[in-house]
């Protein structure tokens, strides 16, 4: 469990080095299920560039992280206030 949570770290941790487009930093990697990558998304005007940039994103992180993901899963999950 500890590895996971530290996977899931470094993959959101990355994620600003995939792009430096203002949404991915509303974007957060939340879980890999089986091969499936799920992704909280802190509006849904990040959820629009997320779906078209989603396969690229896919890509890259199995790549990087060497996932075996082959479908992303979006949810919009607003940050609540602390």
């Amino acid at each position: 469990m500890l590895d996971r949570a530290r996977l899931l770290a470094d993959i959101n941790r990355a994620l600003p080095s995939w792009s430096e487009e203002p949404w991915v930093n509303l974007i957060r990697v939340a879980n890999v299920r089986g091969e499936t990558l799920v992704i909280h998304v802190h509006s849904a005007a990040a959820l629009v560039p997320l779906r078209y940039r989603g396969t690229a994103l896919l890509t890259w992180l199995n790549q990087r992280f060497n996932l075996g993901c082959t479908k992303t899963e979006a949810k919009v999950k607003p940050e609540t206030a602390r």
